[in-house]
Order: C-alpha cells, then structure tokens, then sequence
C-alpha cells in the first residue's frame, strides 16, 4: 500500500492551481476564491486522512479536485478508496490520475503506481448485465452505474453485489450475485409480463436467497432433535418428584399410625389383637417410606446425571458453530 507521506502537500497544490493570463478581473476573483477555497478543502482531507476519518478525507478531497481539477489530487481520493478497501474506485482513481498527469508523473511514482492498480485488479470483479431490449439504467449496490445501453461490463469489488434496473416503470427486483475476483459475472432481466409493473418483492427471487433461508429450516430440525434429546432429564425429575410426594404421605401416615398406637397402649382396656394389628400398619408404612426415600434418592441422582450431560452436550453443539477458516487450500 502507498504510504500517506507521499500525498500532495498544500504548497504543491498551490502551485498547480495558479493560473495565467486571465483578462476578466471578476473573473480572476471568482479563480481566487475557488483555489483559496480547494486549498482549505484539501488541508481539511489530510487532516481528516491523518485521523483516520476516511469518509470525511474523501469528501473533502472530491471537493478540492471540483474546485480545482488537478490531477494530483485524483491520486489522494485513490489512496482513500484503497484504506476504505473500495478497491474499484481506487483503480479508476489511479487510471484516471495516470492518465491526466501523463507526462507529469515521474517514472518511480508512475510505476509504484501501476504495481497498486495490479493489485487491485486482483480484489475486483466486473458485472456483465443485460436488460432484454429495455433502455434502462443499472443500479449495483442501489449505487447508479450507467444505461444498459452502453454495453461495457461494470468494475465492482468482490463479494456479493445487489443488481437492479431501472425504467420508466420503477425499480425491478433485485438480483444477488457473487462476483469473485478477475471474473466476468453476466446477469440479465427479462421484460415483464404485460399489466405487471416492476416492483420489488419483500423477499428477494434469487438462488442466493433460498440458500440463505436454509439454515432457519435446518435449525428448526435441529431444536426439534434437541427438544428430543432434553425431555429425559425433565421425566426424570417428574419421577423423583412423584416419589418423593409418595414417600411424604407415606412418612405422615406412619407417624399418625404410631401415635394412634401410643393412644391405644396408654387406653384401658386394649386388646392384644388390636395392638398387634396396629402395630403391623405401623411397621408396613415404615417400611414402604423407606422404600420410595430410598427411591426418589435414585431418581434424584439419575435425573442430575442426565440434567448435566444434556448441558455438555448443549454446550459442545454450540461450540461446533464457531468454524474455523481453512488455512490452505
């Protein structure tokens, strides 16, 4: 990348924007104010530049070159469009400013030059679109590009770019394409139908928007498996719940039966048989609390084993998503 100390310093721009010969002194006045005026727009740009403000430095400059229409200045707004990594409107940048300064440019910077554009051209695509016997002009991005008419391929940055057109009827639905780097990407829109006016759809008609919508219905099979998997450990629980309610019933009625049996050896006269028989309810429901204390123990262990693998295993699934790049090819 060209190094920022190389950018046209205010005193060059000075000088470049000096003219000669004028006869009109309105005129000559108009000339001052404009150059004075780029001058300030063209200190404000590196300064923005220097702070990393690369919206504002582009502004700025674009402002400097209406004012004063030096070639050098194209060379600044190239340097900004390759840092904001619009590797496209670098390139015409540069084109354009070898172009103007033929002749101007020394040989060392004319040729570091042409080694970024080489660059470049390995960072940017072209779009190829074709309107069937449609006058209209070419949106990329929602940016206007031109008519279909001129028949010249588009230079765009790789990735997915958003093509539409534009006629006398409206906006047509756009079209979503990948454009990979150095290829020549054709997209083409057909007439509409009669009665039918262009217009865009909520959802884009396009492959690349199906295959988008595919992972919300594979996620939703994949919870579907998930709600599968996590539903043991509830059951579980429901279990040792259940048992545990039982086994307090169970606990309340023999401690009830062992004071009633209390009362009936403290009553006169008690029987020996209804002694014995209260005695054997009693030793039954203690017996039988035993039992489901000694169950929902169970169940409490089972249903905390399965409770902490559904979560390993939740939180080795989400662990899965974070895909690494492929480091070779």
């Amino acid at each position: 990348m060209l190094r920022t100390h190389v950018l046209v310093g205010p005193l060059a721009l000075a000088i470049l924007l000096t003219r000669q010969g004028w006869a009109d002194p309105v005129e000559k006045v108009r000339v001052a104010e404009a150059e004075a005026q780029a001058r300030q727009c063209f200190q404000r740009g590196l300064e923005l530049f220097d702070e990393k403000d690369l919206d504002g430095a582009s502004v700025e400059f674009r402002r400097a070159y209406d004012l004063a229409r030096s070639f050098r200045i194209l060379f600044n707004l190239g340097q900004v469009a390759a840092e904001k990594h619009d590797y496209a409107a670098g390139l015409e940048f540069f084109r354009r400013y070898l172009k103007d300064g033929a002749g101007k440019i020394p040989e060392e910077r004319r040729h570091t030059v042409e080694e970024e554009m080489a660059k470049f051209r390995q960072r940017v695509g072209q779009l190829d679109v074709a309107a069937s016997g449609m006058d209209a002009e070419v949106l990329i991005d929602d940016e206007p590009m031109g008519w279909v008419s001129l028949g010249s391929p588009w230079t765009v940055n790789v990735g997915r770019r958003r093509v539409s057109i534009r006629t006398k009827d409206g906006v047509s639905a756009p079209k979503f394409v990948d454009v990979p780097g150095g290829e020549v990407v054709r997209v083409e829109f057909k007439q509409p139908s009669a009665g039918h006016a262009a217009r865009v759809p909520a959802v884009p008609s396009s492959p690349a928007s199906a295959e988008l919508a595919a992972p919300t219905t594979r996620s939703r099979s994949s919870a579907a498996v998930a709600d599968g998997k996590t539903s043991g450990p509830w059951l579980a629980w429901t279990a040792t719940g259940l048992c545990a309610l039982a086994a307090v019933t169970s606990g309340i009625l023999a401690y009830r039966w062992e004071q009633d049996l209390r009362d009936q050896r403290n009553a006169y006269p008690a029987t020996q048989n209804a002694l014995t028989s209260q005695q054997g309810k009693v030793r039954t429901a203690g017996w039988v609390t035993d039992g489901l204390v000694a169950g929902t123990t169970v169940l409490a262990v089972i249903s905390l084993t399965l409770t902490f693998r559904g979560s390993h295993d939740k939180s080795v699934s989400l662990s899965t998503r974070g895909l690494t790049l492929r480091q070779s090819f």
